[in-house]
């Protein structure tokens, strides 16, 4: 995980987050998300620099996901 993912999950992890439970690193088709509550029905997507190059793949991403009834959220981090 990088230093970002690592930071989001010390605050989801343990139902921190308004109660919502939260797992790291879960399989969805060919992805690997970076957080799911799958009670909420929500993905939490932590995306690098290299992202912002690959616009295309993440927008399949989000489709795959929306088609799934799955809401995604993803943020560009910045380098630390």
């Amino acid at each position: 995980m990088t230093e970002a993912e690592m930071m989001l999950w010390e605050a989801l992890r343990d139902r921190s987050c308004a109660g919502f439970k939260f797992r790291r690193q879960v399989a969805i088709e060919w992805f690997i998300v970076d957080f799911l509550s799958v009670q909420h029905d929500l993905v939490i997507e932590i995306d690098g620099g290299v992202h912002t190059r690959q616009r295309a793949y993440d927008q399949e991403r989000d489709k795959i996901f929306a088609r799934g009834g799955l809401l995604s959220s993803a943020s560009v981090t910045p380098k630390f």
